[in-house]
């Protein structure tokens, strides 16, 4: 209940304003609806939390710098910076995105400011050709976990996963159909049942990640691996600190 009342109390304003499509005036113009916005908010209820401005293009310096400078200088309301980020070929790059802006605000002493990554996706897509890959496949579903998994050791607050129930996008089709990315959240969610995270070796920053967990009686350890770039056809695992019982092993 606490996490859905957090989600519900955050005010993003506006969605991806470097982009045209979305927002046809300029910087400043934005600022000057942001701080309009935000600061109404604040005056209603200061309990609300407020951020953006959801860039499309964080390194867009062009208009992250001339926003959080104006939030610095007019001391703004910003609880939370987010931004949107679709990539396919890293997904270690998520990581690398969300420290970027986590300097970007430590330069300027909002090291307070949660991060939210409030759009993201390993899939690509061509609205010029619509033409699609990596929509429902492997790829999709290994770039997905391990974005989750490297993100874990980041200093971002929330990732909102675009999107659940798309065409493009989904994590399920339009008819409730399980895609290989909605497979992942399911083993996360699995995952983080256990409750306690267990420490692991052999991972890198190239894509493939390993991330493990134990519930509080010992019986269950579950791990998931997960390799979006080698050619490796399997891997082998050793555990420590199981003892000298049998363990009984299921693969998925």
């Amino acid at each position: 209940y606490q996490k859905y009342l957090d989600y519900v109390v955050s005010n993003e304003i506006w969605n991806e304003p470097d982009l045209e499509d979305f927002w046809a005036g300029t910087v400043n113009e934005y600022i000057e609806l942001y701080a309009t916005t935000a600061t109404a908010i604040k005056q209603y209820n200061s309990a609300l939390h407020v951020g953006g401005p959801a860039l499309s293009n964080l390194f867009n310096e062009s208009f992250i710098n001339p926003f959080l400078d104006s939030v610095v200088a007019q001391s703004l309301p910003l609880d939370f910076l987010s931004y949107h980020l679709y990539y396919h070929p890293n997904p270690y790059y998520f990581k690398i995105v969300n420290e970027y802006a986590r300097a970007k605000l430590h330069e300027r002493g909002l090291d307070n400011t949660e991060l939210i990554n409030s759009e993201w996706n390993p899939y690509l897509f061509s609205f010029d050709t619509y033409s699609e890959w990596g929509m429902d496949d492997a790829h999709n579903a290994a770039s997905t976990a391990s974005a989750l998994t490297y993100m874990q050791e980041s200093s971002i607050g929330k990732m909102f996963r675009y999107a659940f129930d798309n065409y493009w996008f989904g994590m399920v089709d339009w008819l409730d159909n399980w895609r290989y990315p909605g497979y992942v959240f399911k083993a996360y969610h699995e995952l983080e049942e256990n409750n306690t995270r267990l420490v692991v070796n052999g991972a890198d920053t190239l894509g493939t990640t390993l991330v493990a967990s134990r519930d509080a009686s010992g019986a269950s350890v579950r791990v998931i691996v997960s390799d979006n770039t080698s050619s490796a056809n399997g891997y082998n695992l050793t555990f420590t600190g199981l003892g000298t019982s049998t363990w009984l092993y299921k693969i998925y």
